[in-house]
């Protein structure tokens, strides 16, 4: 267990922190801003992966990408992505909104991608980073140590969807909880799949379609 917890905490911390300097620094400083991002939220946990992988504290085929990504499981990922934003963008929209505008938010206001410099650059750099990393790390490293101490598949699903959901603590009860549903459609397709090709298409394609078309 206690090695389960060490490995989770590596990789997991710094996308807590993430949310922490958007609320202490000014959104005008898209600078710093951006160049802690890519410190905190890119870089360092690249090199936790890379570290535990090549310690042989991770393997590649728990999270099934030691194998090529078939078509199905890209068709599917495409199919999902579809599905889980005409439900929670389009239809259950006006309900978030409402709970975002009761309940608010801790950040200062940044609104990704808004109006900056090389903004379809980083639309990609975010859609691509978070539908790798948060997939690999939150759907497949988190899943596949609960997997390990806990019988209950229910338990599993709730609490790596609340480990996840948690990241975006800044922004409100309304992100919460919609991120926490968000997860749940992928938690159970790594349960039963043991793969991640499709989740990452998935949550790449929805990033990109949120912060990319939407105003």
């Amino acid at each position: 267990m206690s090695q389960s917890i060490k490995i989770v905490l590596l990789l997991i911390w710094t996308y807590y922190l993430n949310d922490l300097y958007l609320i202490v620094i000014d959104s005008g400083h898209l600078g710093l801003l951006w160049s802690l991002d890519g410190i905190f939220y890119f870089l360092i946990p690249t090199l936790t992966l890379l570290w535990l992988f090549k310690i042989k504290v991770l393997s590649v085929s728990e999270l099934g990408l030691d194998v090529p990504p078939k078509l199905n499981s890209l068709v599917g990922g495409l199919l999902l992505c579809v599905f889980l934003y005409i439900t929670l963008e389009i239809i259950f929209s006006p309900f978030f909104e409402r709970l975002e505008q009761a309940c608010g938010h801790l950040s200062t206001g940044y609104e990704f991608p808004a109006s900056q410099p090389m903004k379809g650059l980083l639309v990609i750099y975010a859609s691509a980073t978070s539908g790798v990393l948060e997939e690999v790390i939150f759907r497949g490293i988190v899943i596949t140590q609960l997997r390990k101490h806990i019988d209950s598949t229910l338990w599993v699903v709730l609490a790596s969807c609340l480990i996840f959901a948690g990241i975006h603590w800044s922004e409100g009860p309304a992100q919460l909880l919609k991120t926490f549903i968000w997860a749940l459609l992928p938690t159970v397709w790594f349960l039963k799949r043991k793969e991640l090709w499709g989740l990452m298409l998935c949550h790449a394609l929805y990033n990109f379609r949120v912060f990319g078309f939407d105003p």
